[in-house]
């Protein structure tokens, strides 16, 4: 079924970081895997494009096991050190201001019992930046959604385009959405 990616045919890293943060992923419908761009301004593991669209759509998992074994490290010999499941807002914003090459985002943060229900998160918030020169040198644009659940991962998803009207179907699509690929378990 095009668009459905079968785990097995994932990247193995992928698939790895996928596990360490308790997710599930669903490519959408419609989109094909492409390459990883090697950039300075946001490091990411997957992503698909929409053929015949200038339209593609990125995912970093950050999971949170070895920020939380240092945490508890740190707490147990009475060291000051911030709590990982603290700083996903902060985090969201130094996300943005990297892949935009400095624009500083405006969040909209979701509500939190949709955001239970549609991802499985305990927070979650998108934004819309100009595409920075090295993270989307071919994008105008990239809105970006947020997840965190706690003492699991962050996750960010990367949607590069140009046309709003382009990613108006991508994200509106009833299966397979690209809004919702991924999800915690």
């Amino acid at each position: 079924m095009p668009g459905v990616a079968v785990a097995a045919a994932l990247p193995a890293g992928f698939r790895a970081v996928l596990a360490a943060g308790h997710l599930m992923f669903q490519a959408p419908a419609g989109t094909v895997p492409t390459s990883v761009l090697k950039n300075a301004q946001m490091d990411y593991e997957y992503a698909v494009r929409v053929p015949g669209k200038h339209v593609e759509v990125r995912y970093a998992i950050r999971p949170l096991g070895p920020q939380l074994a240092e945490y508890e490290q740190a707490k147990a010999k009475g060291e000051d050190l911030a709590d990982p499941n603290e700083l996903y807002s902060s985090l969201m914003t130094m996300v943005a201001l990297n892949v935009s090459g400095g624009d500083e985002p405006v969040t909209e943060d979701f509500p939190a019992e949709a955001v239970r229900q549609e991802f499985g998160a305990d927070w979650g918030t998108t934004t819309m930046v100009r595409a920075g020169k090295e993270f989307g040198p071919k994008y105008a644009r990239c809105m970006i959604v947020a997840l965190h659940r706690k003492n699991a991962a962050d996750a960010y998803c990367f949607y590069l385009f140009d046309k709003p009207a382009d990613l108006g179907p991508l994200l509106d699509e009833p299966t397979g959405a690209a809004f919702h690929a991924l999800r915690f378990e």
